[in-house]
């Protein structure tokens, strides 16, 4: 299982938003070969090789040939034992190189020639554009859809809104008075439909910025300010976050840290 993380870390792009380590930063000073495959040990445990699991679109994988299915077993006619030596073999390389990639598909050898791009981070476009925003702006809730439950839970005749389910202690939402039950339905005066066009809003506005709310409260409707914060990204401070995300961020964290610690362990 390490091995098929380990090769999709450094070659594909894994989804999910996550905080950088020091070699991801948003502006590299070294570039990286990209070939543009996730891969795994092949499934017969005596076996030999790098079996594709997924290959990158308009990736130098792709634009060669590789497929899914395809056990890679050399390299520029070196032999590539398991993942972490395709890994090895693709990192000794720079952008541009031409690398003749022999593989097995459906019992029959066959041999392509790959042209390595630059892999500028080893994280996601959309990870990249969240970290170059300072990991994006913090109001601190955790929300849900209006249902036709929680319409009844909170005896409101709203159609549309962000139900707040929990408050982050000592977050911008917190400080501005937010509460439970609160019922989010615009953003400076732009209406919010839903927890994901009020995160989007939210975002628009950005960290360190003044937001004006829209909330309704029981029947009363009020208009609370609260200055934005920069996203915290600590995994005690990820209450705030929706679940999905909670969990892909911290399944990441987990990743990175152990690619970190297998790729370049401390100095001794």
């Amino acid at each position: 299982m390490r091995n098929r993380w380990l090769a999709g870390m450094m070659l594909a792009l894994v989804p999910g938003v996550v905080s950088a380590p020091a070699w991801a930063e948003t502006k590299p000073t070294t570039a990286r070969a990209f070939l543009g495959v996730s891969v795994e040990a092949p499934k017969d445990a005596a076996g030999t090789g790098a079996l594709v699991r997924a290959v990158t679109p308009d990736s130098p994988a792709a634009k060669a040939g590789l497929k899914t299915g395809d056990l890679i077993i050399k390299i520029d006619k070196q032999a590539v034992s398991d993942p972490k030596a395709l890994v090895e073999g693709v990192a000794a390389h720079k952008p541009g190189d031409k690398l003749s990639v022999q593989l097995m598909r459906d019992g029959k050898e066959q041999t392509l020639h790959v042209t390595l791009a630059e892999r500028t981070v080893g994280l996601p476009p959309s990870v990249r554009e969240f970290l170059a925003n300072k990991h994006g702006a913090f109001l601190g809730v955790r929300a849900q859809d209006l249902t036709a439950a929680e319409k009844k839970r909170l005896d409101v005749t709203l159609e549309k809104g962000a139900v707040v389910m929990e408050v982050v202690s000592d977050s911008p939402a917190a400080r501005a008075g937010l509460k439970p039950d609160d019922v989010i339905t615009a953003v400076n005066g732009q209406a919010v439909a839903n927890p994901e066009e009020l995160r989007a809003a939210i975002q628009k506005v950005g960290a360190g910025k003044e937001t004006t709310l829209k909330v309704m409260r029981g029947k009363e409707v009020k208009e609370i300010k609260a200055s934005l914060d920069e996203m915290p990204l600590g995994l005690s401070e990820l209450r705030g976050l929706n679940p999905e995300l909670k969990r892909q961020i911290e399944e990441m964290q987990k990743r990175l840290r152990e690619f970190e610690e297998h790729l370049a362990p401390p100095a001794k």
